[in-house]
């Protein structure tokens, strides 16, 4: 099958279990952390390890139509990372873990930086599916991966708003 080209920044607790699903996925991913003892030395044949000392600087070299997630161990670089994306020319996907606290201080901070309503909206964020319960690291990285594969293969698996009741996956 294809596989859909995608940015992972960070390289920590949740970012470990989501390439974990990510390798089984048809993603190629590049994944780039500031710190060489989170980086695998043999990474999943799809990954590509970047270590890097400026992950902001990375931003620069990625094609404007690359989905990125945003899951580092620095709030600071987080917010730098999300407002270098989203002035990336197109409208891809960018995802940022976060609480709905933390999103929305984000979101005001990158407004007040001058970032138009329009690229605000592309980002996701708490990215995940909201359904799916748990915050250990291997739930929130289900959670992810399960948004991946909607936004890859345009579809969405929920709750049935005229039933009240979730949907689930219809297997054939």
């Amino acid at each position: 099958p294809a596989r859909t080209p995608l940015v992972l920044f960070g390289a920590g607790h949740v970012g470990q279990a989501l390439v974990r699903f990510l390798a089984e996925l048809p993603f190629d991913v590049i994944w780039i952390d500031p710190r060489a003892e989170r980086l695998p030395v043999s990474p999943p044949v799809n990954v590509r390890p970047i270590l890097t000392a400026d992950p902001v600087a990375e931003v620069a070299g990625l094609p404007a139509d690359v989905p990125a997630l945003v899951m580092t161990h620095d709030h600071g670089l987080d917010q730098r990372l999300v407002s270098a994306l989203l002035r990336r020319p197109g409208d891809a996907f960018v995802g940022l873990i976060a609480s709905e606290v933390k999103a929305a201080r984000f979101r005001m901070r990158l407004a007040a930086e001058g970032i138009e309503a329009a690229r605000l909206e592309r980002l996701v964020s708490p990215v995940g599916l909201r359904d799916v319960p748990g915050k250990e690291p291997m739930a929130v990285a289900v959670s992810i991966a399960g948004q991946l594969l909607q936004q890859v293969r345009g579809t969405r698996v929920g709750t049935a708003p005229e039933a009240g009741r979730h949907q689930g996956l219809r297997w054939r």
